[in-house]
Formats: C-alpha cells, structure tokens, sequence
C-alpha cells in the first residue's frame, strides 16, 4: 500500500518488522478522528466537499484495481483540517480482469451490498458504490443509518430515503443502492456528475 498516494488516501509511511520484544508495525499518516465520531461537527456548507473528497479517494482506488469492501464511516478518517483520509485496507482486494471471484463473508453488515449478504464470490468493486451510497445517507442525516431488514435488502425491497433530503444527492443515494449491481454508477460517474452540479450553480 505503499505505493498507493492520494490527498484522501491515509499515507503510508513505512514498516516496522519488530523484534522480539515488539511486534511488527505499520507507520501510518496522523488523524485524530473519524466520519462516525465527526458527523455532527461539519457545517452545512462543507457537506458538498466531505462527498466529494470521499468519490474522489474511492476513484483512486478503483482506478488502482483496489476493491476496499469495507466502507464505512470509521473507515473514513478526518484529518485536523477536516479532510477525508481513506484507511484500513485490511478487508481489500485486488480486482482481476481474469477473474471475479473472492473472499465470502466481508465487510460490515449495515454497509454491505446484497451480493455480500448474499455471500456471492462473483463480485465487482460496485460493492464499495453501494457501501458508499450508505455513507452518504449516514452523512446526510448526521449519523442514522436505513430502517431496513437484511431479508428486505435480499428480496431486492427498496432502502427508504428521506423526502426532504437534496434531490440531487437523493437520487445519487438511490442509484448506488441499485440492488443490481450494473446499476450502479461507478466513482468515476460520481464525479462527472458532482463537477457538473458545481458549475451549474
């Protein structure tokens, strides 16, 4: 992961391998807080930006062949300047065009796609634009998460989102929750779309 740089992506420095008397260790970049813990603190105004760094770093990744499969808001670090720092690639994958085929049985449940809970083996990295279309919703509503069942998510039963949330992150909410996932936009769609509803205002 060394390798991998990217403004909200969390660095990484280096490697300790230790010795006997201390375990091996990973030399990360600083940040003292994470979505979940901040969620209340951001302004209105710095909603639109917090998304957009948030598609932006997630792009990188799936750019790099990088599935994170564990989006989430604590996965989502805040740095003193409030800006998004992408980590823990613990769960990650790298995406093979040769094969689609990986590890059953990851990431967190609130955030997973259908095809996760369903412990299909033959998924893409549109499991992190359905993760993501979670988070969005956790952010937008400062701090709730959907009302809805794992066995409403599998029969394909629609995630409820607010009526009076923003009709343009409504509808983004919506197509990342697509229960297919061919549906779903990719973090590339997002951010053609985001540029263009900045230059419309």
């Amino acid at each position: 992961m060394s390798q991998i740089s990217h403004p909200n992506i969390l660095k990484t420095y280096g490697i300790c391998y230790g010795d006997e008397k201390h375990p091996p260790s990973i030399l990360l970049e600083y940040c003292p807080t994470n979505l979940k813990q901040m969620i209340k603190k951001f302004h209105e105004n710095e909603i639109d930006n917090l998304i957009s760094e948030i598609i932006s770093g997630m792009s990188y990744l799936h750019s790099r062949g990088i599935i994170h499969r564990d989006l989430k808001p604590e996965n989502i670090l805040i740095d003193s300047s409030k800006h998004v720092k992408i980590c823990d690639f613990g769960l990650s994958t790298l995406l093979n065009e040769h094969t689609h085929t990986h590890t059953q049985g990851v990431g967190t449940l609130s955030y997973m796609s259908p095809e996760l809970l369903n412990n299909d083996v033959h998924y893409t990295e549109k499991v992190d634009i359905y993760s993501f279309g979670i988070v969005v919703y956790f952010i937008l509503t400062r701090g709730c998460l959907p009302k809805l069942s794992i066995g409403d998510i599998l029969r394909g039963q629609r995630i409820p989102i607010p009526k009076d949330m923003n009709s343009f992150y409504r509808n983004m909410i919506e197509r990342c929750l697509s229960f297919s996932p061919n549906d779903r936009p990719t973090f590339s769609d997002l951010l053609n779309e985001l540029s263009t509803s900045y230059s419309n205002l």
